[in-house]
Order: C-alpha cells, then structure tokens, then sequence
C-alpha cells in the first residue's frame, strides 16, 4: 500500500496542535513583570593592547643560497622556512581562520552535524556593523520592538535578535550545567510542525547527512532528513534546558514559514516565548526528531498578520491576541465601506430560496404582451 504523505501531514498537524491548545500556562509572567531590560548589559569595549616594540631588522641574508638555509635552520625550523621562501619568491597562503557555532553561535565557517564537523560554503559572513548589545544576554533587546522587519538574517543578527546567519536555534549565557536557547528562527520547519500564533511547535536541529552525494556534493542544510535527532546535540540540549529552566527566546518568523503569521518578505522579530514541553516525534520516514512547544508570553504587543496570509486564519486556530497591520486594516476598512451598502442590497437575490420567493411575491406585470 503506498504511503499517504497528505494523512500523515494532516494527522501530524492535528495531533500537535491539539497538544498546543491543552498547554497549562497558567505559570507565565508577563514581559513587564519579569523580562523587561530594566538594565541591560552593553557589550563589553574591546581592551586596547599595547604597541608592539619595535624589533631591529635581522642582517640582510647573504646570497648562497645554502649557506642561508644552513645558517637559518640553526635558528629554527620557522625562520628557516621564512627565509627559504623569500629566496625563492614564494608567498605563504595563510590558513583560514574558521570558529565553530557551537563555542560562538554566530560565525558559522564550520558547524557539527552528526559528530563531525562541516564546513560552510563561503566562509563566515560578516556582520553589517558593530553590535550595541549582546546577543547571548536572555530576553529582550533594548530598542527593538515587537514587529520589527529586517530584511535579512545578518542584519537580525547586527541587531543582536538571533545572531546565528543560518542556524535556526541560537544558545546564549551558560546556566547552570550549560547553555540554554536564546533566540530561534521560524522559517520552513518539518513536517507536523503548527504556528498558532501564539503556541507553535518547534523542531530541533540535526538528522540530515550533510556530506552530499555524488550528484549533489554540496547538500548542506537543505538535505531531507536521513538520520535520528538526538537531545545530545548541542543546540537540541540547549532547548531542552529552557523547558527546564523557563528561559525566554526571542523568536523571530521568516518569509520561508507558510503559516498565517509569518511575514510575506524578510524576518520579522515577534517578541518573546517560552518552552513549555519537550518530546520526541517521528517523521515520514520513521526517523526521531526532538520537538518542542512554545508559548508567547503575555503583556506584548498583539502579532501581526499580513493581509496576504490573513485568509490562512481558521476559526478553530486562530489565537485571539491577532492584528491585522494598520495599512491592510486600513485598506480593508476602506473596501468594506464602499462595498458594504451594495452588498446588503444583493445579499437576498444572490441566493436560490430569496429568488423564489421574491419572484412568488412580486406582483404581475400591467403590461400588456404584444400580438
């Protein structure tokens, strides 16, 4: 029998969001209470180091060659091969300068997946200026609004909202045994995966064999899931602590998620929520993945829905804390207005039982049929 993807799917949805909406949330504090940056910490200036002192030039190398090498090597095997590839015009290429995401969580040149390490395509992109605040510091950032858009990830990441480039889960200060999560980033997701607005799921990282194939070398991130998710994962261990320790994450949606409250360009920074709950479902495939579910917590702006996605709404999963932006709430205040009389007006004719008995009750003609 062939697997059926779309009652999977469907199943999947039906069964988290059921589990979203039994959430006990009785326990959250509101941002004003408990998460405002009452006094945030700046980021810390970089200490000036102290000039160099100035080395006297070495004596000028004389031109037998070997008697240079000989004489270089008694130095060392450094000086040496300084000397030798200036005799023979030879610029050294310096070695890369690669930090990993797990240690840092925002240069990303190289990253684990699986136990091993692999690197990133082109390097460590650059940040768009200098930070004001920290981005490992929990909760909010001073100056940054709920509703926020950026344009693209390095400048959430200049911003300090989420300052991994590719990674969706980014780890802050240490707490107690390790990191817990500080910020994510809702774009694309797995399977099952539901965006209530305020309750979604959220999936782990990991369970993808990033080391390609011979068709498709470079796979990367974009690879279907073909491995376990583990909690042992660094960043997959990090949100499991903040089930743990009630941590907020700051969440941002991406252009990519194609629910209702997502942005239709950019990232858009959608205040702060908390891990309620932590399990592990299946994919399709049958394979592990580390789920949790998230809560926004109370006292925030109300979520903007963008009038393009506004028909992705349901009665059923619809929070009540929604907004329409004001130029869509404006232009469908508008429209409803000069529609609105009309529409009144041809509501009874436009169905089949109010043109029946319209046409019973209507009195017959006085003009006469002509012969």
């Amino acid at each position: 029998m062939a697997f059926d993807f779309a009652a999977f799917r469907n199943a999947q949805s039906s069964k988290n969001a059921e589990l979203l909406t039994g959430l006990d949330v009785r326990g959250l504090k509101a941002v004003a209470e408990e998460h405002a940056p009452s006094s945030p910490e700046k980021m810390k200036e970089p200490t000036k180091r102290a000039p160099k002192p100035k080395v006297e030039p070495l004596p000028r190398v004389s031109e037998d060659f070997e008697a240079a090498i000989k004489a270089r090597e008694e130095r060392g095997l450094r000086s040496s091969s300084r000397v030798k590839d200036k005799l023979l015009g030879v610029t050294p290429t310096p070695a890369p300068i690669s930090v990993s995401f797990a240690s840092d969580g925002e240069e990303e040149t190289e990253y684990y997946e699986g136990g091993r390490k692999v690197k990133t395509e082109g390097g460590a992109p650059k940040r768009l200026g200098d930070r004001k605040w920290d981005p490992k510091r929990y909760g909010a950032v001073p100056g940054v609004v709920c509703g926020t858009v950026f344009g693209s990830r390095m400048e959430a990441s200049t911003a300090a909202i989420h300052a991994p480039p590719v990674a969706g889960i980014s780890t802050g200060k240490w707490v107690g045994s390790g990191t817990a999560c500080v910020s994510i980033c809702v774009s694309g997701g797995y399977v099952g995966d539901v965006d209530l607005g305020d309750r979604l799921t959220f999936s782990g990282a990991g369970g993808r064999e990033l080391s390609g194939t011979k068709k498709n070398p470079k796979n990367l991130r974009t690879a279907p899931q073909s491995l376990d998710q583990s909690w042992d994962h660094a960043l997959n261990a990090a949100l499991k602590r903040s089930v743990d320790t009630g941590k907020p994450i700051r969440l941002m949606r991406g252009f990519m998620n194609q629910g209702a409250y997502a942005p239709v360009r950019g990232y858009r920074y959608d205040g702060l929520y908390q891990a309620i709950r932590a399990w592990e479902d299946r994919s399709e495939a049958g394979f592990l993945i580390c789920r949790v579910a998230l809560v926004r917590l109370p006292g925030q702006p109300p979520l903007i829905v963008h009038p393009e996605r506004a028909h992705l709404l349901t009665d059923a999963g619809a929070p009540t804390s929604t907004a329409l932006s004001e130029a869509a709430s404006s232009a469908l205040s508008r429209n409803s207005s000069s529609s609105g009389s009309a529409q009144t007006d041809s509501t009874k004719a436009t169905t089949p039982d109010a043109e029946s008995d319209a046409s019973a009750k209507a009195p017959p003609s006085k003009r006469r049929r002509r012969a």
